[in-house]
């Protein structure tokens, strides 16, 4: 039972690290602050590395869909469909 309950306190993917606020305010700030767009493909994984292992603290127990781009996606369909 131990292993099990270990297993969900891990960490969500990176995926759905790439789809909350942090990682879009990341993009967008070195976006504005590099030069050029070789700058931003050098310097972005860096820093979504490192947001990753040191701010980003959702587990696999937490819901997956309450990240920001994928609440807003959720909320889309919905309105889609009651829109029908």
């Amino acid at each position: 039972m131990i292993a099990f309950e270990k297993q969900y306190a891990q960490k969500q993917s990176i995926n759905y690290f790439l789809a909350t606020k942090l990682n879009l305010f990341i993009l967008l700030a070195i976006y504005f602050f590099s030069d050029n767009l070789m700058n931003l493909f050098l310097i972005y994984p860096t820093f979504v590395l490192l947001a990753y292992r040191f701010f980003y603290d959702k587990t696999k127990l937490d819901n997956p869909y309450n990240t920001f781009l994928y609440e807003k996606f959720i909320i889309l369909i919905r309105k889609i469909r009651i829109s029908q």
